[in-house]
Protein backbone atom coordinates (compact mmCIF):
# COMPACT_ATOMS: atom_id res chain seq x y z
CA UNK A 1 0.00 0.00 0.00
CA UNK A 2 1.28 3.44 -0.93
CA UNK A 3 1.01 6.75 0.84
CA UNK A 4 -2.55 7.69 1.72
CA UNK A 5 -3.89 10.95 0.28
CA UNK A 6 -7.17 12.80 0.65
CA UNK A 7 -9.63 13.54 -2.13
CA UNK A 8 -12.77 15.63 -1.92
CA UNK A 9 -15.87 14.89 -3.93
CA UNK A 10 -19.06 16.82 -4.59
CA UNK A 11 -21.95 14.60 -3.51
CA UNK A 12 -24.78 16.96 -4.48
CA UNK A 13 -26.26 14.30 -6.77
CA UNK A 14 -26.25 11.59 -4.09
CA UNK A 15 -28.70 11.31 -1.19
CA UNK A 16 -26.46 9.00 0.91
CA UNK A 17 -22.78 9.07 -0.15
CA UNK A 18 -20.78 5.95 0.67
CA UNK A 19 -17.34 4.53 -0.06
CA UNK A 20 -18.95 2.36 -2.74
CA UNK A 21 -20.55 5.41 -4.35
CA UNK A 22 -17.24 7.34 -4.24
CA UNK A 23 -15.39 4.36 -5.78
CA UNK A 24 -17.90 4.26 -8.63
CA UNK A 25 -17.67 8.03 -9.22
CA UNK A 26 -13.86 7.93 -9.25
CA UNK A 27 -13.61 4.67 -11.24
CA UNK A 28 -11.38 3.20 -8.53
CA UNK A 29 -11.44 -0.25 -6.91
CA UNK A 30 -12.94 -0.36 -3.43
CA UNK A 31 -9.61 -1.59 -2.00
CA UNK A 32 -8.04 1.75 -2.98
CA UNK A 33 -10.01 3.40 -0.15
CA UNK A 34 -9.40 3.46 3.59
CA UNK A 35 -12.71 1.93 4.64
CA UNK A 36 -11.86 2.57 8.31
CA UNK A 37 -11.75 6.30 7.57
CA UNK A 38 -14.97 6.14 5.59
CA UNK A 39 -16.46 9.10 3.78
CA UNK A 40 -16.56 12.27 5.88
CA UNK A 41 -18.61 15.40 5.28
CA UNK A 42 -16.40 18.52 5.22
CA UNK A 43 -18.97 21.04 3.94
CA UNK A 44 -22.59 20.04 4.63
CA UNK A 45 -24.01 23.12 2.89
CA UNK A 46 -22.26 22.31 -0.42
CA UNK A 47 -22.35 18.49 0.09
CA UNK A 48 -18.56 18.13 -0.11
CA UNK A 49 -17.07 14.94 1.33
CA UNK A 50 -13.55 13.59 1.75
CA UNK A 51 -12.07 10.11 1.46
CA UNK A 52 -8.60 8.61 2.02
CA UNK A 53 -7.16 6.82 -0.99
CA UNK A 54 -3.99 4.82 -1.68
CA UNK A 55 -1.90 7.13 -3.89
CA UNK A 56 -0.50 4.15 -5.85
CA UNK A 57 -4.00 3.31 -7.10
CA UNK A 58 -4.82 6.79 -8.40
CA UNK A 59 -4.73 7.43 -12.14
CA UNK A 60 -2.30 10.15 -13.31
CA UNK A 61 -5.23 12.49 -14.09
CA UNK A 62 -8.41 12.48 -12.04
CA UNK A 63 -11.65 13.19 -13.93
CA UNK A 64 -12.61 16.75 -12.90
CA UNK A 65 -16.12 16.48 -14.32
CA UNK A 66 -17.11 14.26 -11.38
CA UNK A 67 -16.56 17.03 -8.84
CA UNK A 68 -13.24 15.68 -7.57
CA UNK A 69 -10.49 17.77 -6.00
CA UNK A 70 -7.08 16.66 -4.86
CA UNK A 71 -5.10 14.73 -4.08
CA UNK A 72 -4.22 16.47 -0.83
CA UNK A 73 -1.60 15.34 1.68
CA UNK A 74 -2.73 13.49 4.79
CA UNK A 75 -0.12 14.35 7.43
CA UNK A 76 -0.14 12.62 10.78
CA UNK A 77 -1.70 14.81 13.46
CA UNK A 78 0.23 14.88 16.72
CA UNK A 79 0.05 17.00 19.88
CA UNK A 80 1.80 20.36 19.72
CA UNK A 81 4.26 21.59 22.33
CA UNK A 82 6.13 19.94 25.16
CA UNK A 83 4.47 17.09 27.01
CA UNK A 84 3.79 17.82 30.66
CA UNK A 85 4.77 15.40 33.38
CA UNK A 86 2.77 14.97 36.54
Amino acid sequence: MGEMVMLTIDASACARPSIEWAAEQMSLPIDAFDEGFGIIVVDPVRNIYTVRVDSEKLPPDLPKETGLSGPFSDPKIVPFGNPTSE
